[in-house]
């Protein structure tokens, strides 16, 4: 499984906003990639979360928002990645094409 933000993430992001009195502010769009197996993109300021499909990002280091940028064949980059059985080798960054995931794929005899 390919993990996703979920309520209680972002719960946690939320809170660490208002504890440390963060202003929201826009950051455009962040990059959605994967890392051992979780939707991840980074914020300007260094830090990275989980991000979800239905919700725009908010970054826990600095409050920022933004909108997530998807690829276009994410669909095909999990059945790629949910082919290897280790999690930590689950791993797409965008410019990587679902030919170069099964190709990596075969190399390592999956």
């Amino acid at each position: 499984m390919i993990r996703y933000e979920d309520d209680r993430q972002r719960r946690r992001v939320e809170h660490a906003v208002a504890r440390l009195g963060l202003a929201e502010h826009d950051i455009g769009q962040v990059a959605a990639y994967v890392n051992h197996s979780r939707w991840v993109a980074d914020c300007p300021c260094g830090g990275a979360e989980l991000v979800s499909r239905h919700r725009d990002f908010l970054c826990g280091s600095c409050g920022g928002q933004g909108t997530v940028q998807w690829p276009r064949p994410r669909k095909q980059i999990e059945a790629a990645l949910l082919e290897r059985p280790v999690e930590g080798t689950r791993n797409w960054w965008p410019g990587e094409t679902v030919a170069m995931l099964r190709a990596e794929n075969l190399e390592a005899g999956i």
